[in-house]
């Protein structure tokens, strides 16, 4: 690895951390909501 490759590396680094992290919320919500959905059933 280079050091110019290690920025851009970074980068996408963080990027998909963050996708990540988003998509973590997300299917956490959903899950909470089909808790609530399969609750009341």
């Amino acid at each position: 690895m280079t050091h110019q490759n290690a920025p851009t590396f970074a980068s996408v680094d963080m990027a998909s951390l963050i996708k990540r992290i988003k998509f973590m919320q997300r299917t956490s919500t959903g899950f909470q909501k089909m808790k609530k959905q399969s609750g009341r059933k």
